[in-house]
C-alpha cells in the first residue's frame, strides 16, 4: 500500500510539473505574440510617420498630419520657440509629458492625454519624438548655415558691397536710417551653449516691432542691424527690446542712429562698447551708446577696478555709517546739476541745513565742492558708484 502510494504521488508531482511548465510556455507564447504585435504596430507607425515627415512642409503642417490621422490631441513646443496644439487641444487637464532630446540636452516636449492603450501612446509619441529630433537637428544646420551667410553680408555691408540675391534673400531693405544692437549673452553653459544662443537670438527677433532686420550670432553675442524711414520707428524697436532684454537677463547695447552714408563698422563698435559697459555694470538691459557717458572711457577696465576708484574717493562717506546721510545729500546734489534749492527740496532739508551738510562733505573727502576740478572728481564718483555697485 505503501508503494502505491508513493507512485501515485510521485505521478500527481510529475503532472502538477507538466501543467505549470505548460502554463509557463503558454505565457512565454503570449507575451512573445503580444510583442510581435506591438513590434509591427511600432513598424507600422514608424512607417506612417516617415511617410508624414518625408514630405514637403513645416514642422506645425506635419504635426496636424499626425493629429489628423492617429485621432490625437496634444501639444508640442521647443527651445527654438515652436509652440504647437492640435485643434481640440486644451490646457486644462492633466497630461502626460514626452522629451524630445539631442545628444542628451531636452530641446522640446510633447503633452498628451493618457488613453486606455497606453502602450500605443507611449510608442506613437516616443516613435514621433525621435522623428522631431531629426527634424529639429536638420533645422539647426540649416539655421547655422544661415546665420553664417547673414555674417557674411553684414561684412560686406561694412565695407560698402551689396549683394542684390543675399538682399532679397534675408528681406533686409537699406532704408534711410539704421541702428545696430549688439546682445551680450554670457556664462552659457558648454554643451547647451550653441543651442541657447539660437535660443536668445529667436527670443530678440520675436520682440523687435521691426521686420526689416538682420539679425545673427558670432561667438557670444548677437547682432541686430535695423533699418526704417523715421527715428521714431527706430525709437519704438529700441523699448521693445529694452523690454525683452530685461526679461532675458541680456546686456545689450545700442548705436546712435545713423543714416545712409553712415558707418556699420562704428556703430558695430559703439553698440559693442555700450553692451560690455553694461557686463562691467553686471546689469542687464539695454544701454544706449550715446547715455554712456563719462563710462566710454573705462574700455578695458574690471567692474571692481571701477568700484575700487570710487570708494577710494568717497571713502570717508561711505565707510562710516553714520555719514550715510552725507553721501545721499552729495548725490542729490550732484543730481540736481549743484542746484541748491532743488537738492534742498528733494531731500526735504533746509538751505541752511544743506550748505551745513555740503561744508561737512568737504571736510571729509578734503575736497572743495566749489573748484571745478574737485567737483567733476566728486560727480564722477559718484555716478560709477551708484551704478556699479548695485
Amino acid at each position: 500500500m505503501a508503494a502505491q502510494v508513493a507512485v501515485a504521488y510521485q505521478r500527481s508531482l510529475t503532472y502538477k510539473n507538466a501543467v505549470a511548465t505548460s502554463t509557463r510556455l503558454e505565457k512565454m507564447r503570449n507575451e512573445l505574440a503580444n510583442k510581435n504585435a506591438e513590434l509591427d504596430r511600432a513598424v507600422q507607425l514608424h512607417d506612417k510617420l516617415l511617410r508624414i515627415f518625408s514630405t514637403n512642409g513645416s514642422l506645425a503642417e506635419r504635426l496636424d498630419l499626425v493629429s489628423s490621422l492617429f485621432g490625437v490631441e496634444f501639444r508640442f513646443e521647443n527651445v527654438l520657440g515652436v509652440d504647437y496644439r492640435s485643434s481640440r487641444w486644451t490646457d486644462q487637464r492633466d497630461s502626460l509629458e514626452q522629451l524630445v532630446e539631442v545628444a542628451e540636452t531636452h530641446v522640446g516636449f510633447f503633452h498628451f492625454r493618457p488613453i486606455e492603450d497606453v502602450g500605443f501612446q507611449r510608442a506613437l509619441f516616443g516613435t514621433l519624438s525621435a522623428f522631431v529630433a531629426l527634424d529639429f537637428v536638420r533645422d539647426m544646420s540649416r539655421l547655422d548655415v544661415q546665420n553664417a551667410s547673414k555674417r557674411a553680408y553684414f561684412d560686406d555691408l561694412s565695407k560698402g558691397i551689396e549683394s542684390h540675391s543675399r538682399l532679397e534673400h534675408f528681406g533686409f531693405r537699406p532704408e534711410r536710417l539704421h541702428q545696430i544692437m549688439i546682445a551680450k549673452v554670457s556664462d552659457l553653459p558648454s554643451p547647451d551653449a550653441r543651442l541657447s544662443m539660437h535660443r536668445s537670438q529667436t527670443s530678440l527677433q520675436t520682440a523687435t516691432k521691426l521686420s526689416n532686420a538682420l539679425v545673427f550670432h558670432q561667438d557670444d553675442q548677437i547682432l541686430m542691424l535695423f533699418s526704417a524711414s523715421t527715428a521714431a520707428a527706430l525709437d519704438r524697436n529700441l523699448n521693445a527690446v529694452m523690454e525683452t532684454a530685461m526679461h532675458l537677463n541680456l546686456q545689450v547695447g545700442a548705436s546712435s542712429v545713423y543714416d545712409l552714408k553712415g558707418s556699420h563698422s562704428t556703430a558695430k563698435t559703439q553698440a559693442q562698447r555700450a553692451a560690455e559697459c553694461l557686463v562691467r555694470r553686471g546689469r542687464s538691459g539695454l544701454l544706449s551708446h550715446r547715455d554712456m557717458g563719462i563710462e566710454a572711457l573705462l574700455g578695458g577696465r574690471e567692474r571692481h577696478e571701477i568700484i575700487d576708484f570710487a570708494r577710494e574717493i568717497l571713502a570717508p562717506l561711505l565707510d562710516d555709517q553714520k555719514h550715510e546721510f552725507l553721501y545721499e545729500t552729495l548725490q542729490g546734489y550732484v543730481q540736481a546739476v549743484r542746484s541748491p534749492t532743488r537738492t534742498a527740496s528733494y531731500l526735504k532739508i533746509h538751505n541752511n541745513t544743506l550748505y551745513q551738510r555740503l561744508a561737512r562733505i568737504e571736510a571729509l573727502t578734503g575736497r572743495s565742492i566749489s573748484q571745478a576740478e574737485d567737483f567733476t572728481l566728486l560727480s564722477v564718483a559718484c555716478q560709477l558708484y551708484s551704478a556699479y555697485s548695485g
